[in-house]
């Protein structure tokens, strides 16, 4: 998961080369990356925060940020692109959410979130 959030923290970096084309295809990917990294981050949260049982203080503030991305992740608009349909005079604009290792990674996110609330009750004081 780590190798997965660091791959695209150096795929942001594109949006800054000196190359056009690295630009352009940033342009065009930035969504798949930005979720991708989400996505992993609120695993690696996740797991943290099971390994600790959410007994120490950075394990608290680790769960109260993986809750935020992770309810987030089907509605921050980072991770949604816009499409044009149609033709001629009969286009129209969609909106799409991306889904990035959506039989792998949201599944499992779908599976181990809710097991990090097992722990959470110890939280209630922290979100005061």
């Amino acid at each position: 998961m780590q190798k997965i959030h660091n791959a695209c923290a150096v795929l942001q970096t594109m949006k800054d080369s000196n190359d056009k084309d690295l630009v352009l295809l940033y342009g065009e990917i930035k969504s798949w990356i930005a979720k991708l990294e989400a996505m992993s981050d609120v695993i690696l949260k996740s797991l943290q925060f099971l390994k600790c049982k959410g007994e120490d203080n950075s394990s608290r503030k680790s769960y109260l940020i993986l809750q935020d991305k992770y309810n987030t992740l089907h509605t921050d608009s980072a991770y949604f692109i816009t499409q044009l349909e149609g033709s001629g005079t009969n286009t129209i604009k969609k909106i799409y959410e991306v889904h990035p290792s959506q039989i792998n990674m949201e599944s499992f996110i779908d599976y181990i979130v809710p097991l990090t609330k097992k722990y959470a009750s110890s939280l209630h004081e922290c979100q005061k």
